[in-house]
């Protein structure tokens, strides 16, 4: 599995790593959508170990966001590689999601956001 979960307080985390496909998306938003119904409240996607992002992955996260936002909850993003880090920026959802450095920092971030 691409990814693994886990939690932080009133934070869920997403743990990304190598190649996400675009089911493996799906699942992890399907999965996410669950956790957070049991109580998390904010959720940070760990992308230190995810390689690359397609429209699929942009397409999941719009949808993760939207979501959220529904919801009265944030979402933020940590550490993405350079690669990841120019897509974002070249579809402005860097502008969006709040983009952290670190995970403990976009922990903060969405605390403040939620």
């Amino acid at each position: 599995m691409p990814y693994s979960l886990s939690k932080h307080g009133a934070t869920a985390i997403a743990h990304l790593a190598g190649m996400v496909s675009n089911s493996d998306w799906v699942k992890l938003i399907d999965d996410l959508d669950e956790l957070i119904g049991q109580g998390p409240s904010r959720v940070v996607l760990d992308l230190t170990h995810l390689e690359s992002i397609d429209s699929s992955g942009l397409g999941s996260i719009v949808q993760l966001v939207s979501r959220c936002r529904m919801r009265g909850s944030a979402v933020g993003i940590a550490n993405p590689n350079a690669f990841v880090t120019g897509v974002l920026e070249v579809t402005r959802l860097d502008q969006w999601i709040g983009v952290s450095k670190t995970v403990d920092q976009a922990i903060a971030n969405v605390g403040a956001m939620g």
